[in-house]
């Protein structure tokens, strides 16, 4: 579990940390989390199929829209209720599963 403050950290901890999940909130300073999930999606090999949800302080659908359109796979708006959160981490478990089993062939 890593915590980082910005996009571009985002980014440099991504490419030399594997991860599974990224729970990427939209607003942060240096580099937003649609442009950070877009740069993510662009790099080669395994790194560009983590699951990225977004993050963003209110559920309009344009908001959902806009997360999915930047690359992310899912959205969480905040506040969000527990359950909403167990069935994103469980989505993003089954997921990285899948990945790992076509990684290891």
């Amino acid at each position: 579990f890593t915590i980082v403050g910005n996009g571009k950290l985002a980014l440099e901890h991504v490419q030399e940390n594997p991860c599974h999940l990224i729970i990427m909130d939209w607003h942060m300073p240096e580099m937003d989390g649609l442009t950070a999930t877009g740069e993510i999606r662009s790099f080669h090999g395994q790194v560009n199929k983590v699951w990225i949800v977004g993050l963003t302080a209110g559920g309009a659908d344009d908001m959902r829209g806009k997360c999915l359109n930047a690359g992310m796979d899912d959205h969480l708006a905040k506040p969000f209720e527990i359950d909403d959160f167990k069935n994103m981490l469980q989505q993003g478990i089954n997921m990285a599963v899948q990945l790992q089993k076509e990684h290891n062939g």
